[in-house]
C-alpha cells in the first residue's frame, strides 16, 4: 500500500512537494519514493497539472472547440469524435490508428523502447538515455 506525508513549505519555499512512499509486499529493502508537486494556491492539496495550478484552480487544458464538448483537443482544434482526422492502418478491414510506417502494431509497427544506458539497468529511459533512478528529470 501507499503511504502519504506532505511536506508543507515555509512561507518562503516556492514550490510544493508531496512524497509518496510506495511498498511491494515482494520487494526488500526501502519503499520507492516519487514526488509529486502540489498547487501553488495556499490551503490546496491537489496536484500540478500546468504551469503550477491545479485545474481548480486554472490550469489551462487544450479542449475540444465544440460547445459543451470536454474532450481533449487531437488535431486542428477538435476531438476524435468531432472531426479530427487520425491515420488509420493501411492493412485492408484494419481500422486500428496507425503508429509507423502506416500500419498498427498488429501489422508490424515496430516501436523501438530505448532501456537506460547505466550497467546492468533494465528499466526504460526516459530523458537523456537514463531512467528515473539513475537522473532523468
Amino acid at each position: 500500500m501507499s503511504n502519504r506525508v506532505n511536506n508543507i513549505p515555509s512561507a518562503g519555499d516556492k514550490k510544493r512537494k508531496e512524497v509518496i512512499s510506495v511498498s511491494a509486499n515482494n520487494e526488500s529493502g526501502p519503499p520507492k519514493k516519487r514526488v509529486r508537486k502540489r498547487c501553488s494556491v495556499d490551503s490546496c492539496t491537489n496536484i500540478v497539472v500546468k504551469g503550477g495550478l491545479c485545474l481548480r484552480h486554472g490550469a489551462q487544458v487544450n479542449r475540444c472547440s465544440v460547445d459543451e464538448c470536454t474532450n481533449k483537443r487531437v488535431k486542428g482544434g477538435v476531438c476524435i469524435k468531432h472531426g479530427a482526422k487520425t491515420k488509420l492502418c493501411s492493412v485492408s478491414n484494419c481500422t486500428n490508428n496507425a503508429l509507423k510506417g502506416g500500419v498498427c502494431w498488429r501489422h508490424g509497427a515496430k516501436v523501438e523502447v530505448k532501456l537506460c544506458s547505466f550497467v546492468d539497468c533494465t528499466k526504460y529511459a526516459q530523458k537523456g538515455g537514463v531512467c528515473m533512478k539513475h537522473g532523468a528529470k
